[in-house]
């Protein structure tokens, strides 16, 4: 009996940024579909007034496009709203990637070589990098590979920005996972997703070639954003971890944060200053270095006395 097709499910979840998602949507179109595998788009409009029929009408005849919308705004609804619409179309393997990056034509071809050797493995994380703005500052810290390890390594965190799922790990007969609503508007909510696939007994694995690539908005790089980011990132973490480890646990974390980033923090900026005396762009190296480690610190202080930063509430991930 010839088998079944493989059945693979690309998810983006997009709101209010049509020029990106459109690029994410021209390199998806682009990609390589390995024999076997029916291939399919799940693109979810997290607004209350949407905007992306016209947009996505483009790609007819070029993508096979399931177009689903989530009125609620926060990044855990609409990523909800989308599992639960992937697990009824009856998809084997469920993918994600931001809608600010685009992908090479050879990342399914990838993705889908990695699923076939390792059958112990339900969810598979791709490599990201994020490309500077052409326009940003030259002592701005250059972007980085945030998954350098090699294909097959087992690893111990991932996020939804490149990744396949199996679609066993979400629906109800197998371990049922869904995102935690309290992430809806801080982020963070796919590293708490994969803290309790770990929990569960999951394994993840790098696949280093299937590249995903970022490209830094100009408005996204100015010195205050990258602060306010770093801030609710530890905020993010301090939910995690207070969420998954003991409370003891969560507290040194938290002051072993605190130390480090206070530390850090003025040694970075005493040697910015010192340096802006003689390189004015290594000086704002250092001393934006310095910045950020005191941003992290603030960051664990607002979980603790302050508010929820609320950094995604009028924008998607």
């Amino acid at each position: 009996m010839k088998k079944a097709p493989l059945s693979f499910c690309m998810i983006i979840c997009s709101r209010r940024r049509p020029a990106l998602i459109s690029q994410a949507l021209t390199s998806i179109a682009d990609l390589e579909i390995p024999e076997g595998i029916r291939f399919s788009v799940l693109v979810v409009e997290n607004d209350s007034s949407p905007q992306y029929a016209e947009l996505l009408a483009k790609f007819e005849g070029k993508l096979s496009i399931h177009y689903e919308t989530e009125p609620k705004p926060g990044l855990t609804y609409v990523r909800n709203r989308a599992l639960s619409t992937a697990e009824s179309l009856g998809f084997d393997w469920i993918g994600g990637i931001d809608d600010d990056v685009v992908i090479p034509k050879d990342w399914l071809v990838h993705m889908v070589a990695a699923i076939g050797t390792y059958s112990d493995t339900q969810v598979f994380y791709g490599n990201w990098v994020r490309h500077n703005h052409p326009d940003e500052p030259k002592w701005h810290p250059r972007a980085h590979h945030y998954n350098k390890n090699a294909t097959g390594r087992q690893i111990k965190m991932s996020s939804f920005n490149n990744i396949a799922v199996r679609a066993d790990v979400f629906s109800q007969e197998g371990m049922a996972l869904r995102f935690d609503h309290r992430f809806r508007y801080i982020g963070g909510e796919d590293t708490d997703f994969t803290r309790s696939y770990r929990k569960a007994g999951g394994i993840i694995r790098s696949v280093h070639e299937a590249l995903a690539e970022e490209y830094n908005s100009l408005d996204r790089s100015t010195m205050a954003e990258r602060l306010f980011r770093a801030e609710t990132t530890e905020y993010t973490s301090a939910v995690i971890r207070y969420k998954h480890d003991s409370k003891p646990k969560a507290l040194f974390w938290s002051f072993q944060t605190v130390y480090r980033g206070l530390v850090l923090g003025i040694i970075n900026i005493t040697l910015g200053l010192v340096f802006m005396l003689y390189d004015k762009e290594l000086g704002l190296k250092y001393y934006s270095a310095g910045r950020r480690f005191f941003a992290r610190v603030r960051g664990v202080f607002r979980y603790y006395f302050g508010s929820d930063p609320e950094l995604y509430r009028d924008e998607d991930a």
